[in-house]
């Protein structure tokens, strides 16, 4: 056995630069800051009552997650989302999600079904709350089906990629009627329990350029059919 005691402590507290990605994080995805505010580290520090160096970090890490932009000589901002910008985040989401759909269905089916369907049933609360509604329930059922494909790097890489979705649902203040959300959700589920995969993804695919046509239209950015391929 490891003596492994003189090195190794339990964490009890989470470390400032992990509190001040979490405010900062929460404070993005909530729309409180929108995109295209400078983050000034200085002012920061003093709302949350901690040092720069921190906020430094906690910007940094940020900055992979791609919630914000640093810009050389000019300073970190919140990431803005133009047609490019969300045609680009949609398209690599699409082909994520795709793709882990099949793998998912083609590894255990069943046990796909057996987590997406409590959930979906879940969405047809008739006083759902929309923003209850994506960022709880939406998520779980999008993450169910990436963390069932059984590959890190992919559930990793949409991970950061549904942090961008949810500013951007932060940003528009709304997406569409439950009810809708619901019946499409539970479109995909008789896809995949037919068990094509073909054609459950093709649905898949679908129901994000739904999403993604919702979001250039609350954002009031003209667009064509090809943006949305």
């Amino acid at each position: 056995m490891m003596a492994t005691g003189s090195f190794f402590q339990k964490e009890k507290k989470l470390t400032l630069k992990a509190k001040a990605v979490s405010q900062l994080r929460n404070a993005i995805l909530s729309g409180a800051l929108s995109p295209g505010t400078r983050l000034v580290e200085q002012e920061l520090s003093k709302m949350m009552g901690i040092s720069r160096l921190p906020v430094r970090e906690a910007i940094g890490n940020l900055e992979q997650a791609g919630l914000v932009t640093v810009l050389p000589y000019k300073g970190a901002f919140v990431s803005s989302f133009g047609k490019r910008e969300i045609h680009e985040l949609f398209a690599v989401r699409r082909l994520l999600e795709t793709h882990a759909m099949e793998l998912a269905m083609r590894k255990d089916n069943p046990g796909l079904l057996e987590e997406l369907d409590p959930i979906v049933e879940s969405m047809g609360c008739a006083d759902m709350n929309p923003d209850y509604f994506i960022e709880k329930l939406d998520y779980q059922f999008h993450s169910a089906m990436c963390r069932r494909a059984q590959n890190k790097v992919l559930y990793d890489t949409w991970e950061q990629l549904t942090a961008k979705t949810q500013t951007l649902f932060a940003l528009i203040g709304d997406y569409a009627t439950c009810a809708d959300l619901m019946r499409s959700h539970r479109r995909l589920c008789r896809l995949i329990k037919e068990g094509d995969c073909n054609a459950a993804a093709a649905g898949l695919s679908r129901h994000m350029k739904i999403g993604q046509q919702h979001v250039l239209n609350k954002l009031q950015i003209p667009y064509s059919e090809q943006d949305l391929e």
